[in-house]
């Protein structure tokens, strides 16, 4: 890689400014005593700018660690990380900055371009790190070895453990079967059939062509949002709905790729009515195009907010459409202040290593940027579109996710399309499972 290349990746920030920006980005873990986080004699290691793709270094912990929420090694970018696999020789706040804030894919951003949402276009990259909200986990192991420095009782010297939260979420991509959904599912699905041939799974196959010809074909009835919200009233579960709102005229591109319903004709009027009436909280699903466009998202929040009647401050962007450096800048220029656009869209897991609510930082201001970003973990079309689960193997995928953001006590979303409840996928089984089983956490913390 040459030198003007290295130079165009985003540059690290001083190791002070970074130490207390991830002190208070992990806040929640040391409510009571941040000068003994950073107090610790973590050395720092003098990197300012990342290349290649992310590695990651196994660091065993001391014996003296509690397993539980750290377990017995943390893994680390190679950048933070020794020679001798010590973990006095490691820069932990460097290790959780690097993984937090994304530092490897913003570099093959600057030069490449945005990955928007697929974890295919990172290439070589150690994709253990999206296994495990491993940023968590290393606050978790500062926090014990802080206890130990201090010798002190649990609350008196540093605070509570954080409780977790995780949120159901739906984007409203769909409230009627229009033709461009028919068309962009069944080619999905022949992607899929196609895939399943070259695996020589010829009743993967069958079902997939079966599931296309569906799509095309069939009559049903994609109006969900009443029944989604009839199951999460008897979970007790209240969502967040991020609602499509634009008022441009329709183009052949937005036409196959945006949402085709409009918030003035009366299914619109249908979904804003059902929402308002429960307990569920709104947000914005910006366009596809919207995604580094700050006067488009104005527009359109403020669309929303006038079919409201309230004010709009969430967001997700459609299809995952995401820019690490312009989307929370134009997000936040437009007035909105949180966002759960970041996950992947071809599979589960931690994007960033952390089930965390920050606010990441911003290389231009060189400080925090306005917008809290909290991650997704889980969507619908992970269980049922990007891999070949059974009801069982859903379950289980769904189990371990969540039973990791509620050992480290983190905070996540999961994400869950009304429509897909319709008979023409049939994954309302999967969104019965996931009420299930938030219903049972009731605001859990690790032991």
């Amino acid at each position: 890689m040459s030198r003007t290349a290295v130079a165009a990746t985003p540059e690290i920030p001083d190791p002070a400014v970074l130490r207390a920006h991830m002190a208070r980005a992990l806040g929640d873990y040391w409510q009571d005593g941040e000068d003994s986080v950073l107090s610790l004699p973590i050395v720092a290691r003098p990197v300012s700018r990342v290349t290649g793709p992310l590695r990651l270094i196994e660091v065993p912990l001391p014996a003296w660690i509690p397993e539980e929420g750290c377990g017995k090694e943390l893994l680390v970018p190679s950048e933070a990380a020794g020679n001798d696999g010590n973990y006095q020789s490691v820069d932990w706040w460097l290790a959780a900055f690097l993984l937090l804030e994304g530092w490897h894919e913003r570099a093959r951003e600057a030069l490449g371009g945005p990955i928007h949402s697929y974890s295919g276009r990172l290439t070589g990259w150690d994709s253990r790190a999206w296994d495990s909200p491993w940023v968590n986990r290393i606050a978790l192991f500062l926090r014990a070895w802080a206890l130990r420095a201090q010798g002190g009782a649990l609350d008196s010297v540093i605070g509570p453990l954080p409780v977790s939260s995780i949120t159901m979420s739906h984007d409203v991509d769909a409230l009627a079967k229009t033709l461009p959904i028919r068309l962009k599912q069944s080619a999905f699905e022949c992607s899929n059939a196609l895939r399943a041939v070259r695996k020589g799974d010829w009743r993967a196959t069958r079902e997939r062509l079966q599931q296309a010809l569906r799509f095309i074909a069939s009559g049903d009835d994609w109006w969900q949002v009443d029944e989604v919200l009839r199951l999460e009233r008897e979970a007790g579960i209240n969502a967040v709905f991020n609602v499509y709102a634009d008022g441009r005229r329709t183009t052949p591109k937005r036409w196959l790729i945006d949402p085709r319903y409009s918030l003035s004709n009366p299914d619109g009027r249908r979904l804003l009515q059902s929402i308002r009436d429960s307990l569920a909280e709104q947000g914005l699903h910006g366009t596809y195009d919207s995604f580094d466009k700050e006067h488009l998202l104005t527009q359109q929040r403020a669309l929303l907010e006038s079919h409201l009647d309230r004010p709009v401050r969430r967001t997700r962007q459609h299809w995952l459409r995401f820019s690490w450096e312009q989307t929370w800048r134009a997000q936040a220029g437009a007035g909105l202040t949180k966002d759960s656009t970041l996950m992947f869209n071809d599979r589960p897991g931690f994007r960033n290593s952390a089930a965390l609510a920050w606010y990441p930082w911003d290389p231009q201001s060189q400080g925090a940027h306005k917008v809290c970003a909290v991650q997704t973990i889980l969507m619908d079309s992970h269980l049922y579109d990007y891999a070949d689960h059974d009801e069982k193997s859903r379950a289980e995928t769904l189990r371990r996710l969540v039973d990791q953001v509620v050992a480290v006590g983190g905070t996540a979303e999961l994400l869950w399309h009304p429509h897909t409840l319709a008979r023409d996928y049939g994954w309302s089984g999967g969104f019965r499972q996931s009420l299930a089983t938030l219903g049972q956490l009731e605001g859990s913390s690790p032991q």
